[in-house]
C-alpha cells in the first residue's frame, strides 16, 4: 500500500512539473516570436517568465533594446492577460497572423523611458500640433523635443503603462483605453476606436471616435522656467507672452481663437490643471489622411471638441462678420500713391515680418518713428533691422508689437 501511494505522488508531481515546463517553454516560444515582430533593430530582454493565479503572463525586469542607441524602455514588471487563458496556445501564431485575442491587458509597471537615448530613436518634433503649441514664445524654438525636456533636468520619464483593448476580429473593429500615470511630469489618458483594422495589412484604418486627456501637468513648470531663460523673461512674463504667441500662431494656422479660448488657455498658462481634446467624425476618415490635412481643417471634419481645466470651449473659433461697407467712391490716386498702399502692411504678423527678410522697407514703430532698412531676423520675441548710418550700419531690435506698419520699397 505504501508502495503504490508512493509510486502515485511521483506520478502526480511528474505530471505537474512536466504540464509546468510545457507552460513555461510556450511562454518563451511566444516572447521568441514577439522578439521576431519588433521593427529592425529592436530586441526585448527579460529576467524571468511565468503565468500568475489570475492568468496574467508576468515578464519581470522587461528591457527594450535598440542595438544603436541601447535602452529605449525598461520595467519592474510586465503584465499581458487575454480574455481566455486558452488564448495562450495560439497567441504565438496568431502574432505571426494577426489574430490577436479579441480582449487583452496589458500593464507594465515602474516603466522607464531614458530620455537622453529616445530622443535618438522617437520624432517627437514639430510635427506634433501640442509640440509646436508649448513651444510658442520660447525664443527660436518652434517646437519642444524630447532633447528640450532633457534640458529641462528630465534625465527620464517614469511611470505607470495601462492599456485595455477590445479586437472584434469579424469586424475589424479596435477600441483602445489607456493611460500612462508618469512620476513628476504629467498624467495622460486616452480612448481610440477604429474601423477596418487589419494588423498583418497596409490599409489604414477609419477612425470612429478619440479622446485625448493630460492633467497634472508638472513639466510646464519646469517648461515655463525653461523658456523664460531663453528669453530673458521672467516666469511669470513668459507665461503671458507665450498665451498671446499661442493666440498669434492659431491665427497663422487659420484658427482665429474665440474669446473663450484666449481667456481660459491664458488661465492655463497661469495655473495648468488639464485639458482634454475629444473628436468623434461624422464621416469616416482613414488615419493615413490625416497627414494631408491641415489642422484648421481637422477641427471641422473630426467635429472636435477642447475642454480647458473643466470648462468646455465653444466655440473653438472666433465667429467672423463680413458686414458690406457702403460703397465710397475711391479719390484719385497718383501711381506713386497706389504703389505704396499695395505694399504697405499695418500691424503685421510674425510670419509677413518673415517674409520681408533681407528686403529694403520702410518700418514704423508704436512712437510712430520711421526707419528705413533691412530685417536681417525676425523670431517671436524680437525683429533686428539693419539701418544705414553715417559711417557704416547700426541695428535696432523691436518687439512684434512694437511693429505697427512697414513698406516694402
Amino acid at each position: 500500500m505504501v508502495r503504490k501511494l508512493f509510486r502515485l505522488l511521483v506520478l502526480i508531481a511528474l505530471l505537474i512539473a512536466s504540464l509546468a515546463f510545457l507552460t513555461w517553454n510556450h511562454l518563451g516560444a511566444i516572447l521568441e516570436q514577439f522578439n521576431k515582430e519588433l521593427p529592425n533593430g529592436y530586441s526585448m530582454t527579460y529576467q524571468d517568465r511565468y503565468l500568475d493565479i489570475e492568468g496574467y503572463l508576468i515578464i519581470t525586469k522587461p528591457n527594450l533594446h535598440h542595438s544603436r542607441y541601447g535602452t529605449v524602455l525598461s520595467a519592474g514588471e510586465l503584465k499581458f492577460k487575454p480574455s481566455e487563458i486558452t488564448d495562450y496556445w495560439d497567441l504565438k501564431n496568431n502574432l505571426v497572423t494577426g489574430n490577436y485575442p479579441s480582449n487583452g491587458q496589458l500593464i507594465i509597471s515602474d516603466a522607464q523611458f531614458p530620455i537622453a537615448p529616445l530622443s535618438k530613436t522617437v520624432d517627437f518634433t514639430g510635427d506634433l500640433f501640442i509640440s509646436e503649441m508649448l513651444a510658442q514664445g520660447c525664443g527660436e524654438h518652434t517646437s519642444l523635443t524630447l532633447s528640450d525636456f532633457n534640458k529641462m533636468g528630465f534625465a527620464a520619464i517614469s511611470g505607470k503603462i495601462l492599456v485595455d483593448y477590445q479586437f472584434d476580429v469579424g469586424a475589424n473593429n479596435l477600441k483602445l483605453n489607456s493611460s500612462f500615470q508618469m512620476n513628476k511630469f504629467a498624467s495622460l489618458e486616452w480612448q481610440f476606436e477604429f474601423n477596418d483594422v487589419k494588423p498583418k495589412l497596409d490599409a489604414s484604418p477609419f477612425i470612429v471616435y478619440g479622446q485625448w486627456v493630460m492633467y497634472n501637468p508638472e513639466f510646464l513648470t519646469a517648461r515655463d522656467s525653461y523658456c523664460a531663460q531663453l528669453t530673458d523673461q521672467s516666469v511669470s512674463e513668459f507665461r503671458q507672452s507665450h498665451a498671446q504667441a499661442v493666440v498669434e500662431w492659431l491665427a497663422e494656422k487659420n484658427i482665429p481663437a474665440s474669446d473663450i479660448l484666449t481667456n481660459y488657455y491664458q488661465q492655463f498658462a497661469n495655473n495648468p490643471e488639464n485639458i482634454a481634446i475629444s473628436f468623434s467624425p461624422q464621416t469616416g476618415i482613414r488615419m493615413n489622411k490625416m497627414e494631408s490635412i491641415a489642422v484648421s481643417e481637422k477641427i471641422d471634419l473630426l467635429g472636435v471638441q477642447l475642454n480647458i481645466n473643466g470648462r468646455a470651449i465653444q466655440p473653438i473659433r472666433k465667429k467672423v462678420v463680413v458686414e458690406e461697407a457702403p460703397k465710397i467712391q475711391e479719390p484719385k490716386l497718383s501711381p506713386e500713391e497706389k504703389r505704396r498702399i499695395a505694399n504697405t502692411i499695418n500691424n503685421p504678423t510674425v510670419s509677413q515680418l518673415r517674409g520681408l527678410i533681407g528686403l529694403p522697407i520702410e518700418l514704423e514703430d508704436e512712437n510712430r518713428k520711421i526707419y528705413e532698412g533691412k530685417i536681417s531676423s525676425v523670431s517671436r520675441t524680437l525683429i533686428k533691422l539693419e539701418i544705414r548710418q553715417s559711417g557704416g550700419v547700426a541695428e535696432v531690435r523691436f518687439t512684434p508689437r512694437q511693429v505697427k506698419r512697414v513698406l516694402k520699397l
